[in-house]
């Protein structure tokens, strides 16, 4: 999985997808 620091669109993605699995996953 790539994804570009420089693009908006992939940041917000792994914020999402970094919120999403500290939260139910735990880590």
């Amino acid at each position: 999985m790539t994804a570009p620091p420089s693009s908006s669109d992939g940041a917000d993605k792994w914020t999402i997808f970094v919120d999403g699995a500290s939260g139910p996953t735990g880590t």
